[in-house]
């Protein structure tokens, strides 16, 4: 009798603890769903990041666009017409500095794999911080190419700068002159570049001080 009582209460024993051995499986397994679809959406960033390297690289004027109506038989683009038009929307508006958006997608894509290969390692600066300098680097990157890089017009369907530059860059330079816009722009380069890409100008002096010192 004994023997049989002791059965219930043996198998109730054991109930709990499958139960708790259930849960970090469970847990694992969605863990591990999380950083699969993670690893899944930074490839596709990079696919995208690649294409759209390709579509601003294969730029032609000739091709059709936003900015104009094209009647060529063939078009140049390796992205198409859809290429053609991508790259024409972006190159009026931001210019030669459209690439900033190529560097930023890559920064993206490295800083994603990173945090998911070392997500206890330091994170650096915040996200509102980083989406900060990305505004600022092409806000100054941008108003620059259209005070200084004019003669960049010849290969972009508009002025040099794009839309964004016009609006920023004649204005500034109209009130602090050409001379105090430029450097207060690079400085608003070195600033946003530094932010969003999360590093610091004096440690790369250091390390370039460092490399001419080691060659000399």
């Amino acid at each position: 009798m004994a023997s049989r009582d002791a059965e219930p209460s043996a198998a109730g024993a054991w109930r709990p603890e499958r139960a708790r051995s259930a849960v970090p499986e469970r847990s694992g397994a969605s863990v591990r769903a999380a950083r699969l679809l993670s690893e899944a959406a930074l490839i596709i960033g990079a696919v995208v990041v690649l294409a759209l390297a390709t579509f601003l690289l294969t730029f032609h004027r000739g091709d059709p666009g936003f900015s104009h109506v094209s009647a060529a038989a063939s078009i140049h683009n390796a992205g198409g017409l859809i290429g053609a038009w991508i790259a024409d929307l972006l190159l009026l508006i931001f210019g030669l500095s459209a690439w900033i958006w190529v560097a930023a997608g890559v920064a993206w894509v490295v800083r994603g794999f990173r945090r998911l290969h070392a997500p206890y390692a330091d994170q650096g600066l915040p996200d509102w911080a980083q989406a900060l300098g990305l505004a600022l680097l092409i806000a100054s990157a941008t108003a620059l190419e259209a005070l200084r890089l004019q003669g960049l017009a010849s290969v972009l369907p508009n002025a040099s700068g794009g839309i964004i530059g016009g609006l920023i860059g004649l204005p500034l330079a109209s009130v602090l002159g050409h001379t105090a816009a430029s450097v207060l722009l690079i400085v608003g380069v070195a600033i946003g570049a530094s932010l969003f890409f999360d590093f610091s100008w004096l440690t790369v002096a250091e390390r370039v001080g460092a490399f001419f010192e080691g060659v000399a």
